[in-house]
């Protein structure tokens, strides 16, 4: 793997990080972009991981949060309403400025820098490095080329799909990642945990506190 260069503060050159921020949040409750892991929101917690080594962050809302924190981010709304996953994804890949992209959710508030880090360095010549379990893919927690990935987001959605595993599969060349690699920094795997329903939470809360 090619390490990539870093800026004088430590940042990784050439990458945004986005935050999808849209999620409904039904199998919740509520809206998981405020519930809370120690003293910090998951937005919040989302935002500091990838806030360590990116130069720019989005944030992609489906709508504003109300009383929202004030983060230095940039924060984008999904343009195509009725459009799903794909709607964020489309939005936030045309606001990014550099030509890697590093996506996390807001409800894996348990990612990682090493995480990205290692999947930053593997991109290399691909379009895409993305976590996968057995026939499980995790293309939302990943990195990915920016022209190539928004290009195969806007032809997916024309052809009629909104999944974002759909886009995925119009990509050329994709590095998947078996998700063990990931325990010689993470030995269990809380930075691929996302947090759908109460009992996730209970259970993210009891390990982490």
């Amino acid at each position: 793997m090619i390490a990539k260069p870093y800026t004088t503060t430590g940042k990784i050159m050439g990458i945004t990080a986005i935050i999808l921020a849209g999620g409904k949040s039904r199998r919740m409750g509520k809206d998981k972009r405020t519930l809370t892991l120690g003293n910090r929101s998951f937005l919040r917690a989302v935002y500091d991981t990838m806030e360590t080594f990116t130069q720019e962050i989005i944030i992609s809302y489906s709508s504003p949060l109300q009383n929202g924190e004030k983060l230095n981010a940039i924060n984008v709304y999904d343009e195509i309403k009725g459009a799903g996953p794909l709607a964020g994804l489309i939005s936030s890949l045309k606001a990014a400025k550099n030509e890697t992209v590093a996506f996390a959710p807001v409800d894996a508030p348990a990612i990682s820098p090493e995480l990205y880090i290692y999947m930053i360095n593997a991109l290399e010549s691909f379009d895409a490095v993305i976590p996968k379990k057995g026939n499980y893919i995790e293309p939302l927690i990943a990195v990915y080329k920016r022209e190539e990935f928004l290009n195969a987001c806007e032809k997916t959605l024309y052809a009629g799909y909104k999944h974002v595993r759909k886009a995925v599969e119009r990509l050329e060349k994709v590095r998947y990642v078996d998700v063990e690699e990931f325990r010689q920094f993470d030995r269990n795997l809380l930075c691929l945990e996302n947090v759908n329903t109460p009992q996730d939470y209970s259970r993210l809360k009891n390990i982490l506190g």
